[in-house]
């Protein structure tokens, strides 16, 4: 048998489970993307992807050249609000800030994004500086400070 090599792996919150009509398992994610295991691995993951369920992903390559789910863990407490967090957020702390908004809603991303956007359409900022200004309103809305001392 050969070596199985994780080829990457995410960190995703598990929207969606069914099983279609060849009996795969079919589950989506809060971000709308869509995953298949066949129904021949269903049974080595039927336990950890539940609906509202954060899970990690572990993804390895076929010999055939096409990229499979080859692994799926349900993750700790901990681990899952880290995943909710921007990278805005998980940089703000490593440099040793105060986050004292919520973190964990999906949505402050999308609305910063979509204000920003209007700010471009608007002809007050350019279209490549969207993702800059959306990570500062990020940082308002979470009320991110720097930590004293």
């Amino acid at each position: 048998m050969p070596e199985i090599k994780i080829t990457r792996e995410q960190i995703t919150v598990v929207d969606k489970v069914d099983k279609n009509s060849y009996g795969d398992l079919v589950f989506t994610d809060k971000e709308g993307v869509k995953y298949k295991i066949g129904n021949k691995r269903i049974q080595y993951f039927e336990k950890a992807i539940l609906p509202d369920t954060t899970i990690k992903l572990s993804f390895a390559t076929s010999s055939f050249g096409k990229e499979y789910i080859y692994r799926a863990d349900k993750v700790s407490d901990e681990l899952a609000k880290q995943a909710h967090q921007s990278s805005l957020v998980k940089e703000a702390v490593k440099l040793g800030a105060e986050v004292i908004g919520a973190t964990d809603d999906p949505k402050l991303r999308s609305i910063c994004v979509a204000y920003a956007k209007d700010l471009a359409v608007a002809d007050k900022i350019e279209l490549k500086d969207i993702s800059k200004y959306a990570d500062k309103f990020l940082g308002y809305i979470l009320n991110i400070k720097r930590k004293e001392g």
